[in-house]
């Protein structure tokens, strides 16, 4: 698994709790998949990471491969599980995530 397709809104069974419009892109269908086709191998299971390299960042890269460099998601959704888990409370929530990660990953590679 890694990169999925499907209808804007519909990926996940749960409805949004905000949508932005970034913009208008002149990039191609074809150019998109060509850009999809080229990233494919880091956004796997194998490389997805909770806090650091999940959803968020994906769509970030795909917004700035259609609207620029400069015009990603907002910081504010891109790191929000990083964020999140940055106060000293949530040490122990990071932690056993972490943990949990790290497991998956050696399951995965036996």
């Amino acid at each position: 698994l890694g990169i999925c397709r499907g209808m804007p809104g519909a990926s996940i069974p749960m409805q949004p709790c905000q949508k932005l419009n970034l913009g208008v892109t002149r990039k191609s269908r074809h150019e998109l998949d060509d850009f999809l086709q080229s990233v494919s191998q880091q956004y796997t299971v194998e490389t997805y990471n909770l806090l650091r390299h999940n959803c968020n960042h994906f769509a970030d890269a795909v917004a700035k491969f259609l609207l620029g460099d400069d015009k990603g998601l907002p910081s504010s959704i891109v790191n929000i599980a990083d964020e999140a888990l940055s106060a000293p409370q949530a040490q122990p929530i990071r932690q056993l995530i972490e943990q949990f990660e790290g497991s998956m990953r050696q399951q995965m590679a036996t």
